[in-house]
């Protein structure tokens, strides 16, 4: 069943016209047809089955059916603090993270971050962001978008670490006996803190800290940092999941 969402749709009408890159997506890379069924979400816990009735060049018209019950939402909310990398690294921990489960993702400027990002390009950058999620959700059959919040600083981060109820900050371990899983109970707020290629330096590792982070090491190894935040992800939720 294809998934799509509407953020502020009423879908308790009986019919609804989908226009502009909703349309193009599914008229022109799904192949939609009339008589086809979808899920459609209105991003505030809302979802409905709805069966394709028309097809325009630019828009298509659907029939709700019925409401449905949403997916379930993960049993903790996870947001990932990622520092941008070169490429489309951030944009790749976006995609696979959504499909695993993070709740909300910060764009995150480190001391060696690498790639710089102005005010000017910020929002521009937030909302290409956004549609990735938007895409990655409703491909993993979420039933809400990922937040996507502005570029932060670490140290502008770190004081909003009492806003979660736990902040964890990935870093190499200093010996093997450090290795540890990264974990979270249902219900608690997570701030997982991933840092650039060269990770973060020992002053931000301190101010991480002072600022209540607790250092998690996920791996004997060097891991990249696009699949950190993957595999600190992928632990919290199986752990919440056998609990």
């Amino acid at each position: 069943m294809r998934h799509l969402f509407l953020p502020g749709a009423d879908l308790e009408q009986l019919n609804l016209a989908i226009d502009g890159s909703d349309a193009h997506h599914l008229i022109n890379v799904l192949r939609i047809r009339i008589g086809e069924s979808l899920t459609l979400l209105d991003n505030a816990g809302h979802a409905c089955l709805a069966e394709v009735s028309e097809l325009g060049k630019k828009s298509v018209s659907v029939r709700i059916v019925q409401p449905v019950k949403p997916p379930p939402n993960p049993p903790i909310e996870i947001t990932v603090a990622q520092a941008l990398g070169k490429g489309d690294k951030f944009e790749t921990v976006i995609q696979h993270a959504t499909e695993i489960g993070a709740s909300a993702f910060i764009p995150l400027l480190t001391e060696r971050t690498v790639v710089k990002i102005d005010a000017q390009d910020s929002d521009s950058k937030v909302s290409r962001w956004s549609l990735i999620a938007k895409g990655a959700a409703e491909q993993a059959g979420r039933a809400r978008i990922p937040r996507i919040d502005t570029v932060s600083s670490l140290k502008d981060l770190g004081r909003r670490f009492s806003q979660f109820d736990k902040s964890l900050l990935l870093h190499p371990p200093e010996k093997e006996s450090d290795v540890g899983l990264a974990q979270g109970a249902a219900g608690e707020t997570v701030l997982i803190l991933v840092g650039p290629e060269g990770g973060f330096s020992p002053a931000e590792v301190a101010l991480a800290k002072s600022a209540g982070a607790v250092r998690t090491s996920l791996s004997p190894f060097t891991l990249r940092t696009e699949t950190a935040a993957l595999v600190a992800v992928s632990q919290i939720l199986h752990q919440a999941d056998r609990k």
